[in-house]
């Protein structure tokens, strides 16, 4: 009796389960929608928010549509070749543009150079485009904290540096810093990006560009 009693409750115990599931599946599927939505309301506005930003920084260094389309061209192919985000390579020309120093022609190099070190030094990409734009905007007082990184300057170089610095050649002294970045570093956030990781990593930054458009 007990058993036919316990079969009779599963029964129903069963049923009901059914029924709440047709009417959970709808709420469920808006639910989930809703949830897409503003992901891509999301996406959008904090892109829409760097690009204006970035906008109006190169408009104060006297640069215009041209610079802006380049930097937005290099920050998603950045974005997309290495396990750092499109949006964080934005930001970086954000930052960049504060240091008047630093010509715009050479913010695609520092960008790369930003995520090579951050790469090797397990960092975030922000603390690294820091890191170089203040050693490129002053070397003198700076240089030190790349030497920090593992990037070795010797005596010699940091003594050209300073000396193109001081004679007002200063995009000759900053090709000289990214050089010897470039030796130590160069390509190292392209080879992380390769294998699996790196296309987990496409697969979400694809998703933000479709939820962005």
């Amino acid at each position: 009796g007990a058993t036919a009693s316990l079969t009779a409750a599963s029964t129903a115990a069963k049923g009901l389960g059914a029924s709440l599931a047709a009417s959970l599946g709808p709420l469920i599927t808006v639910g989930a929608a809703i949830a897409t939505v503003s992901s891509a309301i999301k996406t959008f506005s904090d892109r829409e928010r760097d690009i204006t930003i970035l906008r109006q920084g190169l408009v104060n260094l006297g640069e215009g549509t041209a610079a802006l389309n380049e930097l937005q061209e290099a920050a998603n192919k950045l974005g997309n070749q290495t396990l750092f985000d499109q949006e964080e390579f934005t930001r970086g020309f954000n930052l960049l543009t504060s240091f008047r120093k630093i010509g715009v022609e050479s913010y695609e190099r520092v960008a790369q150079a930003a995520a090579d070190v951050a790469q090797v030094n397990q960092v975030d990409v922000t603390t690294s485009f820091m890191q170089l734009a203040k050693a490129l905007q002053d070397p003198e007082r700076n240089l030190s904290a790349l030497n920090r990184s593992g990037i070795a300057f010797t005596e010699s170089q940091t003594d050209l540096i300073k000396e193109l610095m001081q004679t007002n050649r200063t995009a000759e002294a900053h090709n000289e810093i990214l050089r010897i970045v470039e030796e130590s570093y160069n390509g190292l956030a392209q080879a992380a990006a390769e294998g699996f990781a790196g296309e987990v990593d496409s697969l979400g930054e694809s998703f933000r560009d479709f939820s962005e458009t």
